[in-house]
Formats: C-alpha cells, sequence, structure tokens
C-alpha cells in the first residue's frame, strides 16, 4: 500500500468512526417507562419467584432456591444465566448492528477497516439461506489447479458415470499428503495424522511439537451415518453414499488403530532438531510445516518430534501411492468438514450471525459494544477487584492447610499478580490497534460467506501464534471463547478475562448493592481467581511457564485429605472446578463481610442478608431441568456443595447438624 493510500484508509477509518453515533438505549426505554425501575428491587423479585416455599432448604438448597425459575424464563433461547447473558448480548448486538451499521459507505478493497469488515462478514451470513458446503471448496483447492477427488466423483456420478473414479492419472499434486495437510491444518484443524502444538517464545522463535494424534471429544461423532448426512450435503446421491461413507468409516478406523498402536508410553523416542535439520531428515514433515506457516517458520525454530517411530512409520514406510493418497485425502476432505461445521452457523438467520459473529470476530465486536453501550463503572470494578485481591490473601493468610512458609508464599504470590481484563480489549480501548489486529485479513466478500470464514479461519490460527505474555487482551484460538459472557482464567497470560457480555443484570448492575454484587460477581471472579492455584494451575508460574519443579503443594498430606473429603461427598471429573466454587464462595463471603460498607439488613427486603447472600449466589445456578455441562458438575451439584461446606449457610438457614445441607465434616481447601 502507497502512503497516498495509507492515509485515504486512515481517514476512511476516522470518518466511519464519527459517522456511527453510539445508539445507546436508554435503561428506561429497554423496560418500557419512562422511570428508570431499581435494579436492586429487579433482582429480588427474580430471586423470590425462583424459590419454591415447598422445599426445605436444609434438605435441598437448590431444590428451594431454584425451582420456579424454569417456571419464570420460558424462553427457550437460553437454559441458565450464562446463556441468558449470551442471549441478552447478542440482542443488544443485532440491535447496533443493524440500526448504526446502515450507512451506504463500501470501503475499496484494500481499505477495509474492521469496522467494514465486520459489516460485510455479517451480511454475506444473513444472505444465505442454507448451509452449502460444497462452497468451501470452490476457493479451497487440494493444489493449484487441482478438484478435489470426492467431488470428481460426485460430479461424475451427477453425469451419468455412476462407478466412475476421476480420470486425472496419478497428479504429483495428489501425492503431497503433508502439503494439503499442512494448508488445511493451518485453518485450525488439527489432530489428523499429525497433532501440533506451537508456541512463540520470548524472542519471537517458535517452538513446535509433533506428536500422534489423541482420541477427540467428538469422536462418537465420527461415525458412517455422520460421514454419509456429509456426503450427500456435498451433492452425492442417497444410493451412493452408504458405499462411500463406509469407505471413510473404514479410513477413520484404520487411523484411529494406527494412532493407538502408537499411544504415548515412557518408552517413545523424542527427537528434538531444527526447521533446518528436519528438511534434511524428516523432509515430508518440513514440507507440512513449511505450508502450515509459510511466513512464520524459520530455519532455526525449534521441533520436537514426540513419538520417532510413528513419524518414521508415516513418513519412510507407509506407501503413499496413488490409491492411498486419494483415500487420505477424500478422509482429509470429511474430517476437515466436521471441523467447518463445528465452527460455522447452520442456520442463516440474524441473531444466528450475531452468534456466529461473535465467533469469529470477537475482539471487533467486543469494541462495538463497549463503544455503543453505557459505559461501565470502572471505578466501582476497579474497587471490588482491588478488594477481592486484598480478601482472596486474606483468605490464603489463615493458612488452613498448615503449608510452609514457601508453599504459602508461592499461593500468594500468584494470586497477587493476577491481572484482570475488563472486555477483552486493549488498553485504552486503542481503535487503532484493534484495525491492525484486522489489517492481514484480506478483503472480504459481502456475496461469499464461505470464503470469509475461511479467511478468518486462517486469520486465527495465524494470531494464535504471538507470544501471549506479551498480549494484554485474549486472543481466541477457538469459536467457543469468543462467543461466551463466562469469565475465564488464562494460564499463559496469568490473566481473567471478564467479557462484557458478563457484566449486565441479574449477574451484574453498578446500581446494585455491595451484597448482590459480591454473592455472584465477586463469586465468579473468586473462582476464577482459584484457577492460577488449582491442581493444575500450581504447575505453571506467574508468568505463564510450567514450573521446572514439581510444586511440593500437590504432595502435602494436609491437601490430599482436603480433596478426599470433597471426593467422598461427591466424586467429580472436575476437581479444578469443585476447588474453584468451593474457594470463590469462601472469599467472597468473608470478603464481603469485611469491606466496611454493608449493613446487617437490606433496604429493600426482610431476608436477613446471610440468607439474601446464598439465595443471590443460587441465581447462577438455577436453570433449566437436566442442564449438562462438560466442564464441570451439574449446577445442582455445584450448589448443594457450596451450601454443604458453609457455617454461615448453616447458620443463616438455622440447619442441623447432621442434615444433608449441614453435615458434620465440612470440606475446605485453602
Amino acid at each position: 500500500m502507497t502512503l497516498t493510500n495509507f492515509w485515504n484508509c486512515y481517514r476512511i477509518l476516522t470518518f466511519v468512526l464519527h459517522l456511527i453515533t453510539p445508539a445507546q438505549l436508554h435503561p428506561s426505554k429497554m423496560f418500557g417507562t419512562n422511570k428508570m425501575p431499581d435494579p436492586n428491587e429487579i433482582q429480588l423479585k427474580q430471586i423470590l419467584m425462583s424459590i419454591d416455599p415447598n422445599v426445605q432448604p436444609c434438605d435441598d438448597f437448590y431444590g428451594y432456591a431454584c425451582n420456579n425459575w424454569e417456571e419464570h424464563h420460558t424462553d427457550t433461547q437460553y437454559k441458565e444465566i450464562t446463556s441468558l447473558l449470551d442471549y441478552q448480548m447478542n440482542r443488544q448486538l443485532l440491535n447496533i448492528i443493524e440500526s448504526a451499521y446502515q450507512y451506504p459507505l463500501e470501503a475499496m478493497n484494500e481499505c477495509q477497516n474492521f469496522v467494514e469488515k465486520t459489516r460485510i462478514y455479517y451480511k454475506a451470513c444473513i444472505s444465505e439461506q442454507e448451509r452449502n458446503l460444497r462452497k468451501y471448496f470452490e476457493y479451497l483447492k487440494p493444489a493449484k489447479g487441482m478438484e478435489w477427488p470426492l467431488l470428481a466423483l460426485i460430479k461424475a456420478q451427477q453425469l451419468g458415470n455412476m462407478n466412475s473414479t476421476p480420470s486425472h492419472g496419478e497428479p504429483k499434486e495428489y501425492c503431497s499428503v503433508f502439503a494439503l495437510l499442512g494448508k488445511l491444518q493451518g485453518y485450525g484443524l488439527n489432530n489428523v495424522l499429525i497433532r501440533q502444538e506451537i508456541h512463540r517464545t520470548h524472542n519471537g522463535s517458535l517452538q513446535i511439537v509433533l506428536d500422534v494424534p489423541q482420541p477427540m471429544e467428538d469422536e462418537a461423532d465420527l461415525v458412517p451415518a455422520a460421514f454419509m448426512f456429509l456426503l450427500m450435503t456435498l451433492g452425492m446421491a442417497q444410493e451412493n453414499a452408504p458405499k462411500y461413507a463406509e469407505k471413510v468409516a473404514k479410513s477413520h478406523t484404520y487411523w484411529s488403530e494406527l494412532n493407538q498402536e502408537y499411544s504415548p508410553s515412557e518408552n517413545d523416542e523424542t527427537l528434538q532438531l531444527t526447521y533446518a535439520e528436519l528438511s534434511h531428515y524428516f523432509p515430508l514433515l518440513a514440507e507440512f510445516l513449511h505450508n502450515l506457516l509459510p511466513t512464520e517458520i524459520r530455519h532455526n525454530d525449534q521441533i520436537v518430534i514426540s513419538n520417532v517411530a510413528y513419524f518414521q512409520f508415516i513418513t519412510q514406510v507407509k506407501e503413499w501411492n496413488g490409491i492411498e493418497t486419494r483415500k487420505f485425502i477424500n478422509y482429509l476432505m470429511i474430517r476437515f468438514l466436521f471441523h467447518l461445521v463445528a465452527d460455522t452457523s447452520g442456520s442463516f438467520k440474524k441473531i444466528d450471525c450475531i452468534k456466529d459473529l461473535r465467533r469469529k470476530m470477537d475482539l471487533s465486536v467486543n469494541y462495538l459494544y463497549y463503544y455503543h453501550q453505557p459505559k461501565l463503572n470502572h471505578q466501582q470494578l476497579e474497587g471490588l477487584l482491588q478488594s477481592l485481591h486484598y480478601h482472596y490473601l486474606e483468605v490464603l493468610a489463615e493458612n488452613h492447610l498448615n503449608l510452609s512458609a514457601e508453599q504459602l508464599a508461592e499461593l500468594q504470590s500468584k494470586v497477587s499478580t493476577i491481572s484482570v481484563n475488563l472486555g477483552n480489549l486493549p488498553p485504552n480501548h486503542n481503535i487503532y490497534e484493534i484495525n491492525d489486529f484486522y489489517r492481514e485479513v484480506p478483503p472480504l466478500d459481502k456475496h461469499n460467506y464461505y470464503k470469509n470464514h475461511l479467511l478468518l479461519l486462517q486469520h486465527r490460527f495465524r494470531k494464535s501464534l504471538v507470544y501471549p505474555n506479551n498480549q494484554t487482551f485474549f486472543i481466541a484460538n477457538d469459536n467457543r471463547v469468543g462467543s461466551t459472557s463466562a469469565p475465564i482464567y488464562i494460564p499463559r497470560q496469568h490473566m481473567v478475562i471478564v467479557p462484557q457480555g458478563l457484566l449486565q443484570p441479574p449477574l451484574y448492575h453498578p446500581g446494585y448493592e455491595p451484597l448482590l454484587q459480591w454473592s455472584m460477581l465477586g463469586f465468579l471472579l473468586a473462582h476464577e481467581f482459584t484457577h492460577a492455584i488449582d491442581l493444575t494451575g500450581v504447575l505453571i508460574d506467574n508468568h505463564g511457564f510450567l514450573r521446572p519443579k514439581y510444586p511440593s503443594i500437590l504432595d502435602d498430606p494436609n491437601l490430599d485429605k482436603a480433596l478426599d473429603c470433597t471426593l467422598r461427598q461427591m466424586p467429580t471429573d472436575t476437581l479444578d472446578e469443585r476447588i474453584a466454587d468451593l474457594v470463590g464462595a469462601r472469599v467472597a463471603m468473608q470478603a464481603y463481610m469485611r469491606i466496611g460498607n454493608w449493613s446487617p439488613s437490606s433496604k429493600y427486603t426482610s431476608i436477613p442478608w446471610k440468607k439474601l447472600f446464598f439465595l443471590n449466589l443460587s441465581q447462577f445456578f438455577c436453570g433449566r431441568k437436566n442442564t449438562q455441562f462438560d466442564d464441570h458438575d451439574a449446577d445442582d451439584v455445584r450448589l448443594q456443595l457450596i451450601a454443604m461446606n458453609s457455617d454461615n449457610f448453616a447458620e443463616a438457614f438455622q440447619c442441623p447438624v447432621g442434615s444433608k445441607m449441614n453435615p458434620k465434616e465440612k470440606c475446605r481447601i485453602y
């Protein structure tokens, strides 16, 4: 871009920012009244409506506090509070995009700023009627000038040659399995033939680990019926699809069994070498990395091969003849489709395209939401965070586990240095930094949703390669983090991200009484702080690196006793989440009790304050019955365990010792 064009683009971005006047909704308009309702009264009404008076809180606190929640939340767009917050934010974003971004200006391609790219992606999405997976492969080819074998087969069958195989001979490009694999994994695919982990070091070099693929969370979905559905989506006739789905399934079985055969063991040989050395000893792996990282890889970058025998087999022993190559490319294409389907929108209604937009351009969306919504009370939130740090350290100083001075100091140091990013934006919400972030995305096309999707997938992967410890905001490397309103602790950056979608009712309002703020937002933040020192967090230092020495606290007998205690109460596969719940609730309650600006009763209700604390906390866990989560226990289990292990809860609800919610033995971690 010439200097003249650069300044033209700069002026366009500046013009756009002045053109889009923030369309802030006044709260009174949201509630349909000229008088702003008191947020405390609204929240208390929600609490009372959720209570089931027919349940005894000392027998079943979740049932008492939450049984009637579903009756008053009939909208099926959400199931519990985090999905409710997402739903509310999506509606607000839809209003912003639809009302503030209808100006006719469309910048020239080389001047597409992040606002234009956001707008174009959304417009391309809503212009689609139904998902057409075949369109991805109009843009993406296995090699220059070559068609995908599977698509060539489908085309031949559609022309009437039912038993046809593509008559391309054996083109040389098809033999480059590793080049194609590298190209596709550059769109975020991973764990097919090769599982890679890439880290950027402080000096800018790359450290790359190549390993045997591992079973995935969605492994159960990779079955012939799913393969047949994708083949038919690509245009294969229903009568032909079962035969070819079975072929794909056989390929999947072959590779899964091979991966199992080479599954990690203590006897695996590991090899560390530079990229230049890799090019000599494993040229096919070098070809894979060259296509995965065409502009990033350097001769001195470090490569670790975790299972030498496996990589010798796939690059030197296995025969990649024409038939084997074609079979693998077909299998790879289907696996890539699974990756795309998981990342794309299944519907193209406006609200669905907003969800999709959040997944693809979260940094841009975060800024536009911030720009258009009433500004957060950062002073209040910073005060809460400062108080949370102080009182969290106060709880640790009680040293319930009788840790050594060195062990305790490590925990305190880890907690005291946690940073928090409110809204996941750059410092001072620098709009030009956001524009620079999207500068490498080629111009998007308002008529080609599928090409836009691929370009943003590629951009997401490239941005995941930055050195994270230098980042003051989190760059999402998958499609989940950018689209959720749930807070998250990022170990590599030792930072808690508080999405803007979290900071809205019913979870937070700047006008809430301190009790309502601490019992929900305070608990959630303390929960995320705890992930810095849970069983995984203690393995990582304050700078995001694995500790060189195994932390002695993990061998501490008092910690073992505390963990055994909670596992006896209720087994769990997500012990870190259990720890975060129990510690987070204790810290939030203790912080509120000691901040000094609370009164023993609320001016809005006669409910005693300790009862109200737990009733408001319960609102985070209330939801539709049988809602399941992959990363933590069911919400009713989580709330019951918090109540069972709190003396304050037992006192508030006067639960007899030995009752279900007041067991004789209580569990405390820190």
